[in-house]
C-alpha cells in the first residue's frame, strides 16, 4: 500500500472516529483517547500514535527529478544533467540516480557523478555501477563531490547507476547537490535518456 494511499485511508477513519467519539457520552477528546487499528506499515493503536507514524514516514519519502528530455554533452566540461535540491545544515541524505545512457564510439567514457557545495559538507561517498560493451557490469567508487572518471563507453543504451550518502556539516556552502556528467574525449558526443531519474530523501542520523 502506497504511502499516499495510506494517508488517505487514515484521514477517513480519523474522522470517522472522531465523530464517532464527539457523539460518546463519556471520554476526553484528544487525539491519543481516539483508537485506531493499525494498518499497512502504520502500527500505531491510537490517533496520536497513527499520525505521528505518518509524518515520520513523510519524511523519509523520496523526491524525484525526472529527464524529460535527453541530455547530451559532447565536452570535457562537467555540466548538470539534474537541477537537484539544497541541504540543510547537519543533515544526511541518501542520493541516487537511475539513468540509461550511451555514447557515441565505444572507447569514449560517460562519465558522472554528483556535485555539489565546495564546502562545509563532512562525508560524500559515491558507488556507480555502469555496463559497457566487452566488460559487462563495472563498479567504482570515490569519497568526494565530482564526477567518477571509469565511466560508461557503450554505443548501445546502459544502465548507469549512482548510490551516495552526503552528510552535511553545519555550515554548508553554497550550491546544491545534483547530478553531473561529461564526455571522457572532447568532441565525442555522451547522452542520457529522457526518463531517467534522480531521486534524494534524508537518512537517518
Amino acid at each position: 500500500m502506497s504511502l499516499v494511499t495510506q494517508i488517505s485511508d487514515l484521514a477517513t477513519r480519523v474522522a470517522l472516529e472522531i465523530k464517532n467519539h464527539k457523539n460518546a457520552t463519556s471520554g476526553a477528546h484528544a487525539a491519543s483517547a481516539i483508537s485506531f487499528s493499525p494498518t499497512g506499515t502504520i502500527a500505531g493503536t491510537n490517533v496520536q500514535t497513527a499520525l505521528a507514524e505518518v509524518a515520520s514516514e513523510a519524511e523519509r519519502a523520496w523526491t524525484y527529478e525526472v529527464r524529460s528530455t535527453d541530455y547530451t554533452n559532447s565536452t570535457t566540461t562537467e555540466t548538470d544533467v539534474f537541477t537537484g535540491f539544497t541541504p540543510a545544515a547537519n543533515t544526511n541524505y541518501e542520493v541516487e540516480v537511475f539513468a540509461v545512457v550511451f555514447t557515441v564510439v565505444g572507447t569514449t567514457g560517460f562519465q558522472g557523478g554528483l556535485g555539489g557545495p565546495a564546502t562545509g559538507t563532512n562525508l560524500v561517498m559515491q558507488m556507480v555501477a555502469f555496463t559497457n560493451n566487452t566488460q559487462g557490469m563495472n563498479w567504482n567508487s570515490i569519497n568526494t563531490f565530482g564526477v567518477i572518471t571509469a565511466g560508461s563507453a557503450s554505443t548501445t543504451n546502459s544502465a548507469y547507476t549512482v548510490k551516495s550518502l552526503v552528510q552535511m556539516g553545519a555550515s554548508p556552502g553554497a550550491g546544491n547537490i545534483r547530478f553531473i556528467a561529461k564526455s571522457e574525449i572532447a568532441a565525442s558526443q555522451i547522452t542520457l535518456k529522457a526518463g531517467s531519474y534522480m531521486r534524494w530523501r534524508i537518512a537517518p542520523a
